[in-house]
């Protein structure tokens, strides 16, 4: 709040008292000025006896002083010069000193009667003298001889006085105005030097974390690329077919294999329910291992079986699954993730192997995969696919061999690799088949992940084995990748700096928002996704705004909305650049927004616009403040011109405002 500034650091008291004093004697009258709480600010001039007489009392001086201030709040409320009379029927010219709407003072001329007491008067004197315990006979003797003096006279005069004074009193407001503006003006250059400082340090440092951040984003960005273009890769030009349901066992994706598999295209299975690829028997044995998987998901780890989908024609194909379940960060299940591999060929190579040796010996010679007979002393017997998958030159190194010795010293859980060969090779002796997986070792050293089928046949009165081996490393290697995959996407959303939000486009609320955003706006995960929508997080005066940015960049017409206004939970405003895209997200068509705080830049450039506003309109006040005063010399000499007078200011020249 600015300082007021009474009426005696405006003006030289001194100098009021010479000018009062001059026209109070001129004029035969009294004349002082009070401040607005009835204090004296010059010495009463020339009073009368009968005024100091009455003034002599404790109670007189009460009674007048009470007078003096209702006859002052009269002429306050007039907001101009009045003559009024006191309790004791003097007259007084009463002006209020007023100062950009501001009481500063009242000046009081009088102990004046228009003309001589009445009788009335007079009798009523006594009655005033006992009152403020005065002898009567001495108070009527001094209203006798009390001054006469017109009203008119009065007014004259003391308006002049009062003009005088009312000059005075506001040359020395404007100059104690134009002091305190250019003492503000010097404290906003200060202080605007001082925060511009500030600011191109912060501005400076907020510069280069900016670089580092764009840098270190650069490289999540391209190492994301180049993990999202292998897992693409892998999938696109995997032989089998890979795939995600959530928990609803509804597809979320598949890779490009499905069609060679099924002759339908991955998007045609896309959020259809994983019953409507089965016949009901087929269905009702997935099912139950899918089931059993997410209820045991704690202890479950993967499962591989066989089963009949149908393809295009609607016709079944044998297929081979292998399922994982899919954990999110909290460790709770959020779907499958497997492969299916097309087993037809398989499976009727089976079937021809059982119904005749010659055909098992035709197609065991010519198969691609890798096939071999074993008995407990080791292997017999193998296919060219064999040599090449164990990267033996001849069947003269492999033969003789243990399993065993395909294999490193132990398996990747640790167990033993010859009681771990042992152990299956007894089992499929006993049940009739087993199928696992194992880790191989070529000749050259090389690991690689297999999976084992062996079937128990019988062979010139002998039971043997026959084992098929096939390579999984892609399969391996696509699925490390998917994992690999999820985790960078989890640690971007959790540990990204910019703001993730994911809206359902269809109920247009928010499904998950990660902690940068819910910093950003000051709402908890859990506010966000309980029935929070768009509506809840934009101004309701720039919803249009935000409404026509989001579509167009729905259209393609732009990839980043600037500026956009976001309300926060305390009620507060910050501004942000939007980009947003479609994706599928538990199985829902949503929309991700991706939120980066840009307020703090918004804050520091209307802050340097604000000072320098404050800088031009402080100029303008300066130059104007100069050309008042002028103005106000140049009334004061005209009214001492009046007076007879000599011009009491010397104007020498005058500023020309356009030179600011």
């Amino acid at each position: 709040m600015e300082k007021s500034f009474p009426l005696d650091e405006l003006i030289d008291l001194e100098e009021l008292q010479s000018i009062q004093d001059s026209f109070a004697i001129a004029v035969g009258i009294s004349s002082v000025i009070l401040s607005p709480e009835g204090e004296p600010l010059t010495r009463l001039t020339n009073p009368t006896g009968f005024c100091s007489l009455i003034q002599s009392t404790g109670k007189g001086k009460e009674r007048c002083f009470r007078s003096f201030m209702e006859i002052g709040k009269i002429a306050l409320g007039a907001q101009e010069p009045e003559i009024c009379y006191c309790f004791a029927h003097c007259g007084h010219f009463v002006a209020p000193i007023m100062i950009n709407g501001e009481h500063k003072g009242t000046v009081f001329a009088g102990q004046f009667i228009p003309e001589k007491f009445s009788s009335e008067q007079l009798h009523d004197f006594e009655k005033i003298a006992h009152e403020i315990d005065l002898d009567p006979g001495p108070l009527v003797k001094e209203a006798e001889k009390m001054r006469v003096v017109g009203e008119d006279v009065i007014r004259n005069y003391f308006s002049l006085l009062f003009k005088i004074v009312e000059t005075i009193t506001k040359r020395g407001a404007q100059s104690a105005e134009l002091i305190r503006a250019k003492d503000a003006f010097q404290r906003a250059h200060d202080e605007l030097e001082r925060r511009v400082q500030e600011r191109t340090a912060e501005l400076a440092e907020a510069n280069r974390k900016l670089e580092q951040e764009i840098a270190e984003r650069r490289q999540t960005e391209e190492t994301r690329r180049e993990s999202e273009e292998k897992f693409r890769l892998l999938s696109e030009n995997s032989i089998d077919c890979i795939w995600i349901v959530n928990t609803r066992l509804k597809f979320t994706y598949l890779s490009p294999s499905l069609e060679r598999i099924t002759g339908f295209k991955p998007e045609q299975w896309v959020g259809t329910k994983l019953s409507s690829h089965f016949k009901k028997k087929e269905f009702l044995k997935a099912g139950v291992i899918a089931a059993k998987g997410i209820k045991n998901y704690k202890t479950f780890t993967h499962v591989t079986f066989e089963s009949k989908m149908l393809n295009s024609k609607n016709d079944e194909v044998d297929v081979e699954i292998s399922g994982k379940i899919l954990l999110n960060s909290q460790g709770k299940p959020i779907g499958i993730q497997g492969i299916t591999r097309d087993i037809t060929e398989r499976k009727k190579a089976e079937k021809i192997l059982k119904d005749s040796k010659i055909k098992l010996q035709l197609l065991y010679d010519s198969s691609s995969d890798a096939i071999m007979l074993l008995d407990e002393k080791g292997f017999f017997d193998c296919n060219e696919a064999t040599l090449r998958l164990f990267g033996c030159a001849n069947r003269e190194e492999f033969y003789g061999r243990h399993p065993a010795d395909f294999s490193p010293p132990t398996q990747p859980d640790g167990a033993d690799s010859k009681s771990y060969a042992r152990n299956n090779i007894a089992v499929a002796l006993k049940e009739g088949s087993k199928r696992f997986e194992q880790l191989y070792r070529r000749l050259d050293g090389t690991d690689f992940p297999a999976e084992v089928l062996l079937d128990a046949l019988m062979l010139e009165d002998k039971k043997v084995l026959q084992a098929r081996v096939y390579d999984i490393t892609e399969q391996k290697a696509a699925q490390e990748a998917i994992r690999e995959s999820e985790e960078r996407y989890k640690t971007l959303f959790e540990f990204g700096m910019d703001g993730i939000l994911i809206a359902d486009i269809e109920t247009k609320r928010f499904e998950y928002a990660n902690p940068a955003l819910c910093k950003m706006l000051g709402y908890s995960a859990k506010e966000l996704a309980e029935g929070m929508s768009v509506s809840n997080i934009h101004p309701k005066d720039n919803f249009e705004h935000v409404i026509s940015e989001f579509e167009a960049q729905a259209k393609g017409e732009k990839t980043l909305a600037q500026n956009i206004p976001c309300l926060r939970k305390d009620g507060t405003i910050i501004y942000a650049d939007i980009n947003t895209t479609v994706a599928l997200v538990d199985g829902k068509k949503c929309k991700i927004g991706l939120f980066r705080d840009n307020s703090e830049r918004k804050a520091a450039e209307g802050e340097l616009k604000k000072r320098a506003d404050e800088l031009e309109k402080f100029n303008r006040l300066a130059v104007g403040r100069e050309l008042k005063m002028i103005k106000l010399k140049k009334e004061i000499n005209a009214l001492l011109a009046k007076s007879g007078k000599e011009p009491g200011y010397k104007i020498v020249g005058e500023p020309q405002a356009e030179m600011f």
